[in-house]
């Protein structure tokens, strides 16, 4: 069984976020997926959308609008 959402961190300790999202999403495009991160840079954020991401929020002040998507 698949998850409904999955909440991604751009920085893991091996590899990153980005890997997992691009592996993962085109194998079960049914899956949402929201990355959360210390690093909200404009080109990480434009990667996650191109990527398929459906939210991209800063771990510092989005919080609050995860949670909100997720809800959703």
């Amino acid at each position: 069984m698949l998850p409904d959402a999955v909440v991604l961190d751009i920085h893991l300790k091996q590899g990153n976020g980005f890997d997992i999202l691009r592996a993962v999403s085109a194998k079960a495009p049914q899956v949402s997926f929201y990355v959360l991160t210390n690093h909200p840079m404009e080109t990480y954020r434009q990667t996650a959308e191109r990527l398929g991401a459906r939210g991209f929020f800063d771990k510092s002040t989005e919080f609050d609008r995860l949670r909100e998507a997720l809800a959703a």
